[in-house]
């Protein structure tokens, strides 16, 4: 898990051990001072309740979706019992359709991801490291589809950036250290090129360790 260490700190007086176990990285959860030992029951249970409501969303594995698009991702790892930390897209109306169907995620951002760099998102999300990484760079320069302005395989091969955008969602991986990252993309993506893509991916992935 990824977030921080929680504590509760009973007898806390004024605060001192409070502020010191926070400025030691350690998350606070509540303070009880000696007025409240002898609480009642119901007051108690409410304490607890709060408790176990922050456990229950804080314990969860942690991830990041890049090139979230409308969030089918986000919400596929959320019902497996995910908590998204950001999702990050460049296409506004996507990203615009995601924060009206998951509210209660805070940081969905509309970001180019060639430009705002891992350390942004870490300090505004406040961790540097997450459990998973998922994302769907682009799947345009790859597909079997194209045959409008040139394709993406055989002879009428044309040069297309979107290709090395996979890139930026590698660099968050080298950023964040998850446990695991999971790209999507289409089918296509293992000939595009002739499978040049296909192969930079795993090589690319496997030189971060």
């Amino acid at each position: 898990m990824n977030s921080k260490p929680a504590f509760i700190d009973l007898f806390c007086g004024c605060g001192g051990f409070t502020l010191g176990m926070e400025r030691a990285g350690v998350k606070a959860i509540l303070s009880f001072p000696r007025s409240n030992v002898g609480m009642q029951p119901v007051t108690l249970q409410r304490h607890v309740k709060r408790v176990l409501e922050w456990m229950k969303m804080n314990c969860k594995p942690a991830f990041i979706d890049l090139f979230c698009g409308c969030g089918g991702f986000t919400l596929g790892m959320e019902r497996a019992g995910f908590r998204c930390l950001a999702a990050v897209d460049f296409y506004a109306e996507a990203v615009d359709t995601l924060q009206r169907n998951l509210t209660h995620i805070k940081y969905v951002l509309e970001r180019d991801l060639t430009q705002f760099r891992p350390v942004e998102l870490a300090a505004m999300i406040g961790v540097n490291s997450v459990d998973v990484i998922v994302g769907g760079p682009p799947c345009q320069g790859f597909s079997t589809a194209r045959q409008v302005d040139g394709a993406n395989h055989g002879e009428r091969l044309t040069q297309d950036l979107r290709r090395h955008l996979y890139q930026e969602l590698l660099k968050y991986v080298d950023y964040f250290k998850p446990k695991v990252f999971v790209m999507e993309n289409v089918l296509g993506i293992k000939t595009a090129a002739g499978g040049e893509y296909f192969v930079r991916v795993q090589s690319e992935a496997r030189a971060l360790g």
